[in-house]
């Protein structure tokens, strides 16, 4: 009986790696694709394996993947409502944005923030729209920040490791 559980665990956990090592996933869709950097999944999960010392269960690596998924899920929407309300603030589109700024998963400066959208518009952008998109990278910073870490504690409390070390990692995964 316990074997009928496990086994679509394991059939699903081994599609899920498949997909990443092969670059492949249908839920990842083209604005996410352009702005996330592919998970690189299995070496994540040897380098969890090796800082704790022994393998990982299948129920420990589905946590992981899903917890890693989620995430990554999380980051793309933040990237997406910082894209759309910085657009917003200086009167450009969100996906001409996206192509200025794609990497999702990393904190952005301020200085070449700003000067990248006042290039792309052409002008200096006035104290209300400065203000207002000082405050949207703010936010996203400060999320993307709030969710890798939290990523590193759930990651680090289903197998038993610190949330630095797992934060150490966290670039395998793309964050």
């Amino acid at each position: 009986m316990r074997l009928l559980l496990i086994a679509p665990l394991a059939l699903f956990l081994s599609g899920c790696l498949l997909d990443t090592v092969t670059g492949g996933s249908a839920a990842t869709s083209p604005s996410a694709a352009a702005t996330s950097p592919a998970m690189n999944l299995p070496v994540f999960l040897a380098r969890l394996e090796a800082a704790r010392g022994t393998a990982l269960t299948v129920a420990e690596k589905s946590q992981v993947s899903t917890a890693a998924q989620a995430t990554r899920s999380l980051i793309d929407n933040t990237q997406q409502r910082f894209l759309n309300a910085t657009g917003q603030a200086v009167g450009l589109d969100g996906a001409t944005l996206g192509l200025l700024f794609p990497k999702a998963a990393q904190p952005l400066a301020q200085a070449e923030f700003l000067s990248k959208l006042e290039a792309q518009a052409g002008r200096r952008l006035g104290g209300t729209e400065t203000q207002a998109a000082k405050a949207a990278l703010a936010l996203r910073n400060n999320s993307l920040s709030s969710l890798k870490s939290g990523l590193a504690g759930k990651v680090g409390g289903a197998v038993g490791l610190d949330g630095p070390t797992v934060e150490a990692l966290l670039p395998l995964l793309g964050f």
